[in-house]
């Protein structure tokens, strides 16, 4: 499969991904229950609560696909590396929630895509 297709249907995976209303999850407790509530990565609630990653993410992922754009007519050597490294640093940032008890089957999928972008601009 050609690289530029995989990219782009990566990236459009992801970003749909993050519009999806199960991307992230706070728990909510009272005595007797937990109380699930979950958030697209674009909402801004979860920010509120503490859990800053995922909108960190999905705005790292909106830089990565300008610079894939952008990348598509100026095919240069440093927007490659950019979007290489931004991927890669918000493939780590969506990890985050991991240790914060709020990843979810959504944010696995979002993390994969991130990885996969990051290793196919390593080398093109």
């Amino acid at each position: 499969m050609n690289k530029r297709l995989f990219s782009a249907i990566l990236l459009i995976l992801l970003l749909l991904s993050e519009v999806l209303p199960y991307g992230t999850v706070l728990n909510f407790a009272t005595p007797d229950q937990k109380i699930p509530m979950f958030f697209s990565y674009f909402n801004l609630t979860p920010y509120a609560y503490g859990n800053f990653t995922p909108f960190l993410t999905a705005l790292l992922s909106i830089a990565v696909l300008i610079l894939w754009l952008i990348q598509q007519k100026k095919n240069r050597r440093g927007l490659r590396i950019s979007i290489c490294l931004i991927s890669a640093f918000a493939f780590f940032l969506s990890l985050v929630p991991l240790c914060l008890n709020a990843y979810t089957a959504i944010g696995a999928v979002i993390s994969l895509c991130l990885l996969l972008l990051s290793v196919l601009h390593i080398k093109e």
